[in-house]
């Protein structure tokens, strides 16, 4: 009505973002995929990522119909992406024309590079008490577990995750959000928390996520795959256990497996809150901590990752781009 240009500020990867064009364009997915569960290669972009429907955010698995796709509404003048160039360059330029022209202005977290400001990004819990517990373990020893804002796992998944973090061996910390702690999982709680004391810390509620993944003690991040965390873990050289969950997870999954190779996947095929989904066991949540702390590609993805994260530190400086 005033003429005022339209600019969005995206909460996902550049891959997300152009993955989701082609999805949505009916001329590409014409004939892609009769059912649901049936698994297809995206077509025209440049890596081969497999995917299904039951994948798809459900904005665009709606929209996506046997016969097409419905149609966007105008596009934004442009949108600003938290990544930056040298990280996804194909798909930064090449997002579709439902997002403008792309601006990558990341990582924001990067911004502010103060320790103090690290450790008010999120809530601090007792701060001083998890500190020197990072500082007691081994260098690249501990793995991270956190699964966002959003998080809404069952007490039987919360009790399977537990099991794997207690069986891996490794030291850990595991962020359950409060919403999440039920009067099963305080039971279950009760009884597992002594166990694992020497080795594990369970924080209830929000932890300082940036500065968490900052100290070299963390070796691996067990992660949803959203974005804000995925990016976290990229500028912070920490290599992903790839768990997604909904929404465009499963996009940033694709991404960290097979685009960026900083990480591996426990191999989820469904949203977690679909009827058919499956229970993650804890030997499956186990193995795929095994693989990523003790494998060659868990090697490859820790070498991977902290090339990038030298790449982003360089990004904001004078001159980067």
């Amino acid at each position: 009505r005033y003429g005022i240009p339209l600019y969005v500020f995206q909460v996902v990867s550049c891959f997300a973002m152009a993955c989701s064009a082609v999805l949505e364009d009916e001329e590409q997915m014409r004939g892609v995929a009769e059912t649901d569960t049936e698994t297809f290669v995206i077509p025209n972009i440049p890596h081969e990522i497999e995917f299904s429907r039951v994948q798809m955010p459900r904005h665009t698995s709606e929209s996506v119909g046997r016969d097409g796709a419905v149609v966007a509404p105008a596009p934004p003048r442009g949108t600003l992406a938290n990544s930056f160039q040298e990280l996804e360059p194909w798909y930064s330029e090449n997002c579709g024309g439902k997002w403008g022209k792309v601006f990558c202005v990341g990582p924001v977290s990067l911004v502010n590079r103060d320790p103090s400001e690290k450790a008010s990004r999120g809530n601090p819990v007792d701060e001083e008490f998890w500190q020197n517990w990072l500082n007691s373990r081994e260098e690249k020893s501990v793995i991270y577990a956190c699964f966002g804002g959003l998080s809404r796992m069952k007490y039987e998944q919360i009790r399977e995750l537990g099991l794997a973090l207690e069986k891996s061996n490794f030291p850990f910390i595991w962020v359950l959000r409060e919403k999440e702690i039920t009067e099963d999982v305080k039971m279950w709680l009760q009884e597992f928390e002594p166990r694992i004391a020497e080795r594990g810390f369970v924080c209830k509620g929000w932890a300082p996520q940036f500065l968490i993944l900052s100290h070299p003690a963390i070796g691996g991040f067990l992660s949803h795959c959203g974005w804000s965390s995925v990016i976290e873990a990229i500028v912070t050289g920490v290599p992903l256990i790839a768990w997604p969950m909904f929404s465009d997870q499963f996009f940033h999954e694709k991404l960290i497996a097979d685009v960026l190779r900083i990480g591996v996947r426990i191999g989820v095929r469904r949203f977690i809150d679909d009827v058919d989904a499956e229970l993650i066991t804890s030997d499956k949540l186990d193995a795929g901590i095994q693989n990523l702390m003790r494998s060659a590609a868990g090697k490859d993805a820790r070498k991977r990752v902290k090339e990038l994260a030298g790449i982003a530190s360089k990004v904001l400086e004078e001159g980067g781009s």
